[in-house]
């Protein structure tokens, strides 16, 4: 008899004889699966790595067309170092910045997904005088980052208030004047803390009505705001106008103090104004009675001015927020039936006459007989709306009487 002696091999390999064909093949395939262990690890290692990154990544909208990659560094590296303060760890911030002048937006990566997180808690910062969002990329997958966080504690609030930026409860009060703001075109999903914020990249508010639908009692899209400081107003206006909020522009300009606008006027336009505002429709028609008309001011001679008589009572016309209602819904309705150039809704206590009454000017003779055969005798809780057509120099003259 042969005899073979063995040799202990490689750990967790057992006993085996080298020599022997079934020895090697054994070494081969412990080996084999011990590189696969190491491959396997670090694949995971790598993609730790990897959403360890895209934790760590934020997105910035709204930023000026004259933006660079190195100003947003340097910005939010001292956003940081000013937020963070005395026990903030050495070191830049901002890792990386990819920037999209076109678009008017960037990609900014920390060097922690802590940072990340403590900067989208301000959410909203003035710079170079526009107000920029910050948010999380669109393939972020927060039920990962969620996930992967567990039960962490969030990282400390930045010191905000170094940054201009306060965070305090507002009242509903809106004071009537020309710091009383007007803004549209905020999307029914935005909280109004994140609406605050937006408004407060300027400096803190005295007052935000944000209204809510009676049935949903989701946000409107619309409100009044106004600073403490009035000077802040007119910046607000110019920095927040036509800031994009998702797929929508902010309209945003001084509260409504004009009783009757010129449509194509850029800052008295309803459209630019109001915005897409829900819920609107079914103020169309409002109860209220019939004014007086002077004789010889109306003609059953069609014109391009068309007077609605019914629209809506002078109570409603002294509140702010009715008058606004009322006259996105109405400038809705005459507009379908051609191009509205005038649309005139005089108030009470402004000194203008013709208090009741709508005041519709087309640009052609057949959108002006379309709108007066449609809404004649048209109700509203048993409540008919008369037409009548003006005389287009009185109504030139402003003449509403």
């Amino acid at each position: 008899q042969r005899s073979y002696t063995t040799e202990p091999g490689p750990k967790g390999a057992g006993n085996i004889v080298p020599t022997t064909q079934k020895g090697i093949q054994r070494v081969a395939q412990y080996y084999s699966s011990l590189q696969m262990k190491v491959l396997e690890e670090r694949r995971s290692l790598t993609e730790k790595l990897q959403e360890d990154r895209a934790f760590s990544r934020i997105y910035v909208t709204n930023l000026p067309p004259e933006a660079t990659s190195d100003e947003l560094r340097g910005f939010f590296n001292r956003v940081m170092e000013i937020g963070q303060g005395p026990q903030r760890i050495p070191g830049a911030s901002v890792l990386q910045v990819f920037l999209n002048n076109a678009g008017r937006y960037a990609f900014i990566e920390l060097r922690t997904a802590e940072e990340a997180v403590q900067i989208l808690q301000v959410g909203t910062l003035l710079y170079g005088g526009v107000p920029i969002k910050i948010g999380r990329p669109a393939n972020h997958n927060e039920e990962r980052f969620q996930e992967v966080w567990g039960h962490r504690p969030k990282p400390p609030l930045l010191n905000l208030a170094p940054l201009g930026v306060r965070r305090r409860a507002v009242g509903p009060t809106v004071e009537e004047g020309p710091n009383k703001i007007y803004a549209a075109g905020f999307p029914q999903k935005m909280q109004p803390d994140q609406i605050q914020e937006i408004f407060e990249a300027f400096g803190p508010l005295k007052g935000l009505y944000l209204p809510r639908d009676a049935l949903t009692q989701k946000l409107k899209g619309w409100c009044f705001a106004q600073y403490e400081d009035p000077s802040v107003t007119m910046r607000a206006i110019k920095g927040l106008h036509g800031m994009r909020l998702l797929n929508q522009n902010l309209q945003v300009r001084q509260a409504l103090q004009n009783p009757y606008a010129d449509i194509t006027d850029p800052l008295l336009d309803p459209q630019k104004a109001f915005g897409n505002v829900p819920g609107m429709q079914q103020h169309i028609a409002a109860m209220c009675h019939m004014s007086m008309l002077k004789p010889g001011s109306t003609s059953n001679i069609p014109t391009r001015v068309v007077v609605l008589l019914g629209c809506a009572s002078n109570e409603q016309l002294k509140d702010d927020r009715e008058y606004c209602l009322i006259f996105e819904d109405i400038r809705q309705g005459v507009e379908q039936f051609g191009n509205v150039t005038k649309l005139v809704i005089p108030r009470p206590g402004q000194g203008l006459a013709g208090v009741g009454r709508v005041f519709v000017q087309y640009d052609d003779l057949k959108s002006a007989i379309s709108c007066a055969e449609a809404m004649k005798d048209s109700t509203f809780n048993d409540n008919f709306i008369k037409t009548v057509y003006w005389h287009e120099k009185r109504f030139a003259n402003m003449e509403l009487t």
